[in-house]
This record gives C-alpha cells, sequence and structure tokens, in this order.
C-alpha cells in the first residue's frame, strides 16, 4: 500500500490520483452485465483513467452533494471520537 502524507482534496492528492483507481471507483471496476459484457460505468472508468494518463488532468466531475460535505465537515469530530473510544491516536493520510 501507499501512504500519501498530504492533505486529502489538495493539488498533490489530486495529482496523485490521476489514471489510478481509488476505492471510490471499486464498484464500477467489478461491474458487468448479466451475460457478462462490460458495464457502461466500468468502460467508462476505464476511459476516464486512459484520458487522465494521457492528459495529465482529472477527469472528474468534482461533484459534492449535501452528505459528502457534512462528511467532509464532520470527519475531524469523528477522528477525535475514534481516539477518544479507543485510546489509540488516528493518522490522516492521502
Amino acid at each position: 500500500m501507499i501512504v500519501l502524507n498530504i492533505p486529502q482534496r489538495g493539488p498533490e492528492w489530486v495529482a496523485a490520483r490521476l489514471g489510478r483507481v481509488s476505492g471510490s471507483d471499486a464498484a464500477d471496476l467489478i461491474a458487468t452485465l448479466k451475460n457478462g459484457g462490460e458495464a457502461a460505468s466500468r468502460r467508462d472508468l476505464r476511459v476516464r483513467l486512459a484520458l487522465e494518463r494521457i492528459t495529465g488532468q482529472s477527469q472528474e466531475s468534482g461533484y459534492i452533494n449535501a452528505d459528502m460535505t457534512r462528511g467532509i465537515e464532520l470527519e475531524p469530530l469523528a477522528l477525535a471520537a475514534y481516539e477518544a473510544q479507543t485510546g489509540g491516536l488516528g493518522q490522516p493520510v492521502g
């Protein structure tokens, strides 16, 4: 596993993810049709990753909905709650 010590959602983080499959892509990566063909979401992922590698520019839309915004805002509180409950220290990584 590669661990990046850079802030999430920053320019370095976006650059490090270009052309790579992330956890958010897992469902699209394994998507298939009942007849064994390639699902549109898998094809779209393949094309997006290829374009990112060729152009060096992110092809993600940057879409963030209200639930995602809430998660981003509450992440520090969630980390603090985890540390309080487990006694362990969390280490944010990119």
